[in-house]
């Protein structure tokens, strides 16, 4: 009885309240999820193989060794992507983290990134997470550990300083901002381990290489990336 009269007020609700796309507004069809189908087919994929050089892993490689670098799309001012990450971010839209988590599962080859031992989300500082809420790459990251088989850690590193919004273009020095933003928590015996590092959009990489090479400080590491976009 209580299962029923749950089905018919979320039958009531939907048709009232109908789900919507999150990038054009329209009413999403029974198939769709998150977005329309037209609004999936036009979002501008990288087609970066992890396996081979692409831009986004060579930038990468001029600060910090990094075995496998990738992102799922391309990051364009005032295009779709960036609406939907402005709505992630800004607008608490935290159901589009696990939406892109699980594209990347379904697009990306699990079996190159089997070597990772763990998955780690770009911290923020607590008083950005307090403030938002929730920490945008988490969900992202959860569906790249589930699909892994690996563990999700969030207590290998953490965010001491509360830098700038990068983004912005407001801070001058994106690499001077990020210098010593990031510490290892106290944990032993955290040695021969691949970290998969993962973020929502790599611009200059400064945070990205920042975060990477504390976690380089641990014996033995290695260290993937993967964002849900690219900036050329």
């Amino acid at each position: 009885m209580k299962k029923t009269a749950s089905s018919f007020w979320s039958s009531l609700w939907q048709l009232f309240f109908p789900p919507l796309c999150y990038s054009c507004g329209r009413v999403l069809q029974h198939y769709e999820n998150t977005l329309c189908l037209q609004c999936e087919i036009s979002l501008p994929e990288s087609h970066f193989a992890p396996d081979k050089p692409n831009p986004m892993q060579q930038r990468l490689a001029e600060y910090v060794p990094v075995e496998f670098a990738t992102a799922l799309f391309l990051f364009y001012p005032q295009g779709k992507i960036e609406q939907l990450l402005y709505q992630l971010k800004y607008k608490g839209q935290e159901k589009l983290s696990a939406y892109f988590g699980c594209w990347a599962a379904r697009e990306l080859p699990p079996t190159l990134f089997r070597q990772c031992t763990a998955v780690i989300p770009m911290p923020l500082h607590t008083k950005r997470q307090r403030k938002r809420g929730y920490n945008q790459v988490q969900g992202f990251a959860e569906k790249w550990a589930t699909d892994l088989g690996i563990p999700l850690r969030n207590d290998v590193v953490w965010r001491k300083k509360n830098t700038r919004q990068l983004a912005s273009g407001k801070v001058k020095n994106r690499w001077e901002e990020v210098q010593d933003a990031f510490v290892l928590y106290p944990i032993t015996e955290m040695s021969d381990n691949h970290w998969l590092l993962v973020d929502d959009v790599m611009t200059s990489g400064a945070s990205l290489c920042a975060c990477a090479k504390t976690l380089l400080q641990i014996p033995r590491s290695k260290i993937s990336i993967v964002t849900i976009a690219y900036r050329k």
